[in-house]
């Protein structure tokens, strides 16, 4: 970062860079350790979301808070991320950053309400303004290029495969981590997954029209019987192990492909479900469980169904 440079007026992007300082150096722990804010709880909260609100109905132009904020970001650019948490001005541009940038992006990645007369979306405060449109076309843009996946961030400003920045619906009630510090965006590590991300109209899925509060998991064991032929001793696909040490070795696994099987099991575990449960809304099956072509004769039946599927697939 040079200094003097302009902050990032697109706010996942900002919430991906401080969130990224905040998570990695654990100064986001001083929120409960030495909270660096020095207004009391219910101004900082109004200050906040007037912050947030200014920055979304003014995107792409930002707020002089957030300014402010990143230019105290970039003039502490050169300190180790160990002495983070001890810099007290630093934590809290850096926080700040991070919630004014959750408020602007209230309501991203899911449909609103903007209907005259439906005020789902009013009571919310979600509208479907600028912000709104462009978040889910950068989703879906973005879901829709395999080697890429789902990100809310720009790609020249954030790179997809280091940090990604999602929508979020639920922030956790115990623990402590920088989860517990946004609603509505979500700082996701990219390590192995590469998220996809889609996007259904209430009035197009029943699982979305129903009033209860509870979802529940149909939970798959899948293949039904391993042997000890399906696991073999295996070697890099390139190189070797020079820093390994010889007593850690691999495997590989292989079972045979049951497309039809598969979906016959899992349509005789949904159906006793619904007899004991009354509705399924998301069948989970076991990392790895599934082979593509049974992927795909499974995602046929869940769609189907209409229930959400979850599965690994190698």
């Amino acid at each position: 970062m040079a200094r003097g440079k302009k902050p990032p007026a697109w706010p996942p992007d900002a919430f991906a860079l401080a969130g990224s300082i905040l998570h990695r150096s654990g100064g986001y722990q001083t929120v409960v350790d030495s909270w660096p804010v020095d207004r009391a709880k219910e101004d900082w909260i109004g200050w906040i979301e007037d912050v947030g609100r200014r920055w979304r109905q003014g995107w792409p132009n930002v707020p002089g808070e957030v300014a402010g904020w990143w230019q105290q970001v970039v003039g502490r650019r050169r300190l180790p991320l160990a002495e983070v948490p001890g810099d007290r001005e630093l934590c809290r541009a850096l926080i700040c950053l991070c919630a004014a940038a959750d408020v602007a992006c209230a309501g991203v990645g899911v449909f609103v309400s903007w209907t005259p007369g439906d005020q789902t979306g009013a009571r919310r405060g979600v509208a479907a303004d600028d912000l709104w449109w462009e978040a889910n076309k950068k989703l879906m843009v973005s879901a829709n290029a395999p080697k890429l996946g789902a990100t809310l961030c720009d790609p020249p400003t954030v790179d997809p495969w280091k940090v990604r920045v999602l929508p979020k619906f639920h922030t956790p009630q115990t623990g402590m981590t920088l989860r517990s510090l946004s609603h509505h965006l979500a700082l996701c590590p990219s390590e192995e997954v590469v998220p996809c991300w889609s996007m259904l109209p209430p009035g197009l899925h029943p699982r979305l029209q129903s009033n209860r509060r509870m979802i529940n998991l149909l939970l798959a064991p899948w293949p039904m019987r391993i042997q000890r032929n399906q696991f073999a001793p295996s070697s890099p696909a390139r190189g070797n192990l020079r820093t390994m040490p010889d007593r850690f070795r691999f495997f590989s696994f292989s079972k045979p492909s049951d497309p039809t099987g598969v979906v016959d099991r899992l349509n005789r575990l949904y159906e006793a479900a619904i007899a004991e449960a009354g509705a399924v809304d998301l069948v989970v099956l076991p990392e790895l469980a599934l082979d593509p072509a049974e992927y795909e004769k499974v995602r046929a039946w869940a769609q189907d169904q209409g229930v959400f599927l979850v599965s690994g697939v190698g």
